[in-house]
């Protein structure tokens, strides 16, 4: 990029926890070695906030967030006082061309309105909202798409809804996939003749847990070398009696919050199988992840899914909520497994293309 089509771009991000500081600070970073100038609107309270540092020429905006509703009182009465006028003035000082939410938040709004006249890319990551979403959360996304000028999907399949709920025409609609979080080479173990199902993230009602643990149970009373990692942050209440009902010796749940160096043991397997037993899903990022590490994906036919996953070419797609069917092809799977490596390594190669700095290109092409 010249000099001339250089962009100045103010990321609005003050979620604290969890895949979205993650995704934002990749989509950042992205933008900024395809030669961006960046503010930053982030909470000292983040995560992965002193990664945001490391980026070049980086200029970040404190404010205050929250990480309790006690924080979210004092945290509110300091940007009313404090902080919007903080960022009004940094904004006016650093003229960008425009403002990014890679990821909504509760304070999206409140910053929003430091940014005022300032057009808007918003990254609408779920067109409808999941199973168990709280509601005044969606009503918000609703209303930070309907103040942006460009909406920001992850799967083409939506922008028919996007047009429809929000009015937005095909030239402010733009189809950014998912990149890959994990940039390192993972060793795999040699083959110990197992064959690991490995489902990772957060448990939220929408990941269809209890489908998985059904599947399983069929699979692992017909075969002695296989084993189910379920690991992730979440409530497991649910789904603890359908999984303390599986052989102890083969099925291990860790239900804490996970370490992004504790990722990569998962998949180190050689016959790893990375299972998304969704209900429903507008995207995921851990098929991304999944392809990287060389780990095969097993998916269902949600909506944006299908988009990330070529079914038979770069990974297994059945059909969602049926635990039989998933079981099937976890059933394929062990028994088809030199056919499974040649679709690994397609996958992979597949995804290299799909870096952070291909991707956020799409945005700054549409502004330039």
């Amino acid at each position: 990029m010249s000099p001339s089509q250089k962009k100045k771009v103010v990321v609005n991000l003050v979620a604290l926890h969890g895949g979205g500081p993650a995704y934002s600070l990749e989509m950042t970073k992205g933008l900024a070695a395809n030669g961006c100038q960046i503010m930053a609107v982030l909470s000292p309270k983040m995560d992965n906030y002193e990664k945001w540092k490391e980026i070049e020429g980086i200029e970040i905006v404190d404010v205050a967030g929250y990480s309790t509703k006690k924080d979210f009182i004092t945290g509110l009465i300091k940007y009313v006082f404090r902080d919007y006028w903080k960022v009004r003035k940094a904004a006016r000082r650093f003229k960008p061309d425009f403002a990014y939410v890679p990821i909504q938040s509760f304070w999206t709004e409140f910053i929003q309105k430091a940014l005022k006249g300032i057009p808007l890319a918003y990254t609408m990551h779920d067109v409808y909202p999941h199973d168990g979403v709280i509601n005044y959360i969606w009503k918000q996304s609703e209303r930070v798409a309907r103040s942006a000028d460009t909406i920001i999907i992850l799967s083409d399949c939506f922008r028919e809804d996007i047009r429809k709920n929000y009015g937005f025409d095909d030239d402010h609609i733009l189809v950014v996939p998912h990149g890959n979080y994990f940039d390192g080479q993972i060793n795999k173990k040699p083959d110990d003749g197992l064959f690991h199902f490995v489902f990772y993230g957060r448990i939220t009602e929408y990941k269809g847990l209890n489908i998985l643990a059904e599947a399983f149970s069929s699979i692992e009373d017909k075969y002695d070398n296989v084993r189910l990692l379920v690991a992730g942050n979440g409530d497991f209440s649910a789904y603890k009696e359908a999984y303390d009902a599986l052989d102890e010796k083969r099925v291990t749940v860790i239900n804490r919050w996970i370490d992004d160096s504790e990722v990569e043991g998962f998949f180190e397997a050689n016959r790893s199988i990375c299972v998304l037993p969704y209900i429903n899903a507008t995207q995921s990022g851990v098929i991304p992840l999944a392809m990287h590490v060389k780990s095969l994906v097993l998916t269902t036919d949600c909506s944006g899914l299908v988009e990330q996953v070529e079914d038979g070419k770069t990974g297994y797609i059945v059909k969602a909520n049926d635990a039989k069917e998933f079981s099937e092809k976890m059933d394929y799977i062990i028994n088809h497994w030199d056919e499974s490596e040649i679709i690994v390594d397609r996958a992979y190669e597949r995804i290299e293309s799909l870096t952070w700095d291909n991707i956020t290109k799409i945005i700054i092409d549409h502004y330039n």
